[in-house]
């Protein structure tokens, strides 16, 4: 029997409530009820969440919460937590939250991101470790991009860091010419260590010490590997003592918190990754045991739900107010795209209803010079996300007064809009947005904020009946490309065949 959401009474309760409020304004609310920020604001210490700029009453989170119920949410959750096989398309439990409560196994990280910082981890000539160059594609790079680029203030200086995110060569050419290969680590990190682009750069980087070193020796001096294929590393000869392994439960876009911390403990220590964990285990702990009408993963999961089943926004802007925080829009962007992105759910059945909307954002106030005209003024309603952060990382206070001005003042705007005599100048307003506050931008408060957005997506995924677990609308690209590589264009059509020729000069 299928568990199509739009089959249940809940389902049937929220379209008709969405017809009685359609024509309701947001700032009449306010009007209506003074207490309406304190009733639609719900906070954990360190993070508030403000979801009363949005077309939401007491009534609407109600029904909400029944749906949540109909489709189970409360025994997923449990399995979650549980080590339960919730990927069925590929038989595997859910791991990733495991990782949290500290009952990974951390000596290996640590031992090795030590002595890499003292300057105790040396190459094949003896040599300390100075270039630590990070390869991986997706969720082996965005999540470790992401934490980098957030906790900058916190790096150690004496190592230089690069990320290898993509088969273009610039980004390996330029390390070539900058590095010196005796003092270069690369970190291979690949799940199943067979990922095409990743697999590509781990043989260049290879070749480009072999050229150095005129042997193979060096090879357990200058990689490691982070995957859930140990065999297959030891193919590529990186030895047992140099390859962490996380779980085949511990997918790509999850995985953090696992090994692929690597790259984040030798920048930030390991008493970072652990703050990390912990943050991440605070919001496991909140959403395993909130009741749904005060549990912010549950809210956030069924607020978009609402948004994008019943009011058909087919978008959703994220746009954090701290520039340490730039890369989180593309790290949600796979979190959530590459997670809810399905057109058929767990029976098999094609699915009738709207699943992921579509992700993207800037840091403000870079954003608003330019995207914001359209959120303001263009014809698609896209509900919009703002973060913003109570204390920053440095002391220019000024500048931080004026960015926390434009983050409140972008979410009124939105909310007000503008009467005006000339047409060009007026906007309706009554568009909505929600906002997250953190109290500051470190690791634990990371941990934190991207637990929130896993849990939010899993939410999601148990409403709408699907596995966003697995990404098996990725391969079909992939696979095509390798026939590409041995000149295979049997399968391909004409338009693909010319710009092949085109291409490649052929």
């Amino acid at each position: 029997m299928s568990n199509n959401p739009t089959k249940t009474k809940a389902w049937a309760e929220l379209s008709q409530h969405k017809k009685e409020i359609e024509n309701q304004r947001i700032n009449d609310y306010f009007r209506d009820d003074s207490n309406r920020f304190n009733a639609l604001s719900f906070s954990i210490s360190g993070l508030l969440y403000d979801v009363s700029k949005t077309h939401l009453t007491p009534k609407t989170i109600s029904l909400l919460g029944n749906l949540a119920r109909e489709q189970n949410l409360e025994d997923k959750r449990h399995k979650l937590f549980n080590k339960n096989i919730l990927n069925k398309t590929e038989n595997r439990s859910v791991l990733h939250t495991n990782l949290r409560d500290e009952s990974q196994n951390l000596d290996q990280l640590e031992n090795i991101s030590n002595a890499i910082r003292a300057g105790k981890y040396v190459g094949a000539t003896g040599k300390p470790i100075k270039n630590i160059v990070h390869i991986g594609l997706g969720g082996s790079s965005l999540g470790p991009e992401l934490l980098h680029q957030a906790c900058q203030k916190n790096k150690i200086d004496s190592l230089n860091f690069y990320f290898v995110t993509n088969v273009d060569g610039s980004e390996l050419s330029y390390i070539f010419e900058t590095c010196d290969p005796e003092t270069t680590l690369f970190i291979i990190v690949s799940k199943s260590f067979t990922t095409q682009d990743t697999f590509a750069n781990a043989h260049t980087a290879r070749s480009w010490l072999e050229k150095h070193y005129q042997d193979k020796n060096f090879i357990n001096d200058h990689f490691i590997d982070d995957t859930a294929k140990p065999e297959k590393a030891l193919e590529f000869g990186i030895s047992s003592d140099n390859t962490l392994i996380f779980d085949e439960g511990v997918g790509g876009r999850f995985s953090l918190w696992s090994a692929v911390g690597l790259t984040t403990c030798i920048a930030f220590g390991i008493d970072k990754f652990k703050d990390l964990l912990r943050g991440a285990h605070a919001m496991d702990v909140h959403f395993a045991n909130e009741e749904f009408d005060k549990n912010i993963p549950v809210l956030m999961g069924l607020i978009d739900i609402w948004h994008r089943n019943f009011w058909n926004y087919e978008a959703k802007a994220i746009l954090p107010y701290a520039q340490e925080l730039k890369a989180l829009p593309a790290y949600l962007q796979q979190l959530e795209m590459e997670s809810n992105g399905k057109s058929t759910d767990l029976d098999g059945n094609a699915i009738s209803y709207q699943t992921s909307p579509v992700i993207f954002g800037d840091v403000g106030t870079t954003a608003q010079h330019s995207f914001f005209q359209l959120l303001h003024q263009g014809i698609n309603i896209i509900p919009c996300e703002f973060i913003g952060i109570k204390k920053p990382t440095h002391n220019l206070n000024d500048h931080h007064d004026k960015l926390q001005n434009n983050l409140l003042a972008q979410s009124q705007a939105l909310l007000q809009g503008r009467d005006a005599n000339e047409p060009h100048r007026k906007f309706e307003g009554n568009r909505p947005s929600s906002t997250i506050v953190l109290n500051e931008v470190d690791a634990y408060h990371l941990g934190m904020l991207i637990a929130l957005y896993e849990h939010k997506v899993f939410v999601q995924s148990i409403i709408w009946n699907i596995n966003p677990f697995d990404q098996f609308g990725v391969e079909l690209g992939k696979e095509m490309a390798n026939k590409m590589g041995e000149n295979d264009l049997s399968q391909t059509d004409p338009s693909t065949q010319a710009l092949f020729s085109i291409l490649k000069d052929k």
